[in-house]
């Protein structure tokens, strides 16, 4: 739904979104993005394994390793997926923005809104209790800030985005939601508050880095 309001808005503008989805879907000329986004969806869980361990004096358990095949089969679907979410929150609401609200805060307070735009999502399927809400709308304003940081280094472009986003959905099913429900083998909060305070560490200073060098999202 968020994607198709996207187009419209992108109809009603006079943009030409052949062509604007052609831009948004060409390599960017250099591969940095794609490997800080890569790094920056990776720390955190090293990050929390590491908290994990000085905490409760064991690295998290996993219970059953899947097999290799399931765990691609779960980053293509998530190719997919991510595309459509991609596009409205990133390639076409934030740059909108921050060109009108350039300011660190305008990109803090989307991410906070695209954490609630889950919450319906999550309270659904039990991933979540109402009390612990809050904290997952900043887990996901942490997420919302490390896009920001690959879609900003990416020249317009949205594939590393689609990538880091796929990879970091991937990683996350496979660790912290095995995890959460492991009761007795792992203390599963504990790595995911871990995980949301190094994602916001990490998401900061790339962002700092980013005001600091003058990089910019544009309109083209």
């Amino acid at each position: 739904m968020d994607c198709l309001i996207a187009f419209i808005l992108l109809y009603s503008e006079g943009v030409n979104v052949k062509q604007w989805l052609i831009d948004r879907f060409t390599w960017p000329k250099s591969k940095k993005p794609i490997l800080v986004g890569l790094f920056l969806v990776t720390m955190p869980v090293v990050f929390a394994a590491i908290g994990h361990r000085l905490l409760v004096g064991q690295f998290p358990v996993i219970e059953q390793m899947p097999f290799s095949g399931h765990v691609f089969g779960y980053f293509l679907m998530n190719l997919f997926l991510v595309v459509f979410e991609d596009i409205s929150w990133r390639a076409f609401l934030l740059p909108r923005v921050i060109f009108l609200q350039p300011r660190f805060t305008s990109i803090v307070t989307i991410g906070f809104l695209w954490g609630a735009w889950h919450i319906p999502f999550h309270l659904n399927l039990n991933l979540i209790a109402p009390d612990q809400m809050m904290t997952q709308i900043l887990y996901y304003t942490c997420v919302f800030l490390i896009y920001y940081v690959v879609w900003a280094l990416s020249e317009g472009s949205i594939i590393p985005l689609i990538i880091t986003h796929a990879f970091y959905n991937t990683l996350g099913h496979f660790t912290v939601e095995n995890i959460l429900f492991l009761e007795g083998y792992s203390d599963g909060w504990s790595f995911y508050y871990f995980q949301t305070i190094a994602l916001g560490i990490f998401a900061c200073v790339a962002a700092m880095y980013l005001k600091h060098s003058k990089k910019n999202f544009h309109l083209d």
